[in-house]
């Protein structure tokens, strides 16, 4: 039974997503490619890695909707755990900060990082299963790929996978842009916040 979840305010929960792309990889001279067919790959089974894959790692405020993103390959795969603590500290360059009350953790997460979920717990962020009513943003995903896909790149097309990275941070900002509630998701994600706000004490704390 379908069960819809509801967020009262900012930072309430954190929606987690870490993802293989089905059809991004990077070419053995350093171009970011796609393919239509689907790949076979899962995050925690490295086996199912033929290719370069693209990896995208997100992190979405379930009230307003903004979201936070990085982008790498399966061949560097980065720690969540320092992903998070990116996402959750204060950036110059993007507006989301702040350590959420919870945070929603898909099954492939937790088998490729077995840590994450006792150590969210210890540190006083309930992580939540994904169910029905906390989807795990298949659809955020291929919005992000289309926008990382169909951006006018200086390299041509296929563009330089380093473009893509150098001008991924922007492509973030230019999704959250986009209205929810007739506003974008910036204005409603700091019209949410609560008077208090907890930020990562420190890179090494957040070391599984």
């Amino acid at each position: 039974m379908y069960k819809q979840y509801k967020t009262e305010y900012s930072n309430q929960v954190h929606q987690l997503i870490v993802s293989v792309s089905k059809h991004f990889y990077v070419t053995s001279n350093g171009k970011y490619k796609q393919q239509k067919k689907a790949f076979e790959v899962k995050l925690d089974k490295p086996e199912t890695f033929t290719k370069k894959h693209v990896v995208h790692y997100l992190i979405r405020d379930h009230f307003s909707g903004l979201f936070y993103a990085e982008v790498t390959e399966t061949e560097n795969i980065l720690p969540v755990s320092e992903f998070l603590y990116r996402a959750w500290s204060r950036k110059k360059y993007h507006p989301l900060y702040g350590v959420p009350w919870g945070v929603t953790v898909p099954k492939t997460v937790k088998s490729k990082w077995p840590k994450l979920s006792p150590f969210l717990d210890e540190t006083g962020i309930i992580p939540l299963d994904v169910t029905s009513g906390f989807q795990g943003g298949v659809r955020d995903i291929r919005t992000w790929e289309e926008y990382l896909r169909c951006d006018l790149y200086e390299s041509g097309h296929p563009p330089e996978y380093s473009e893509v990275l150098k001008r991924s941070a922007d492509t973030c900002k230019m999704l959250n842009i986009s209205t929810t509630r007739g506003k974008s998701k910036e204005v409603v994600w700091k019209e949410g916040l609560t008077s208090e706000v907890y930020l990562p004490s420190s890179p090494e704390a957040f070391v599984l």
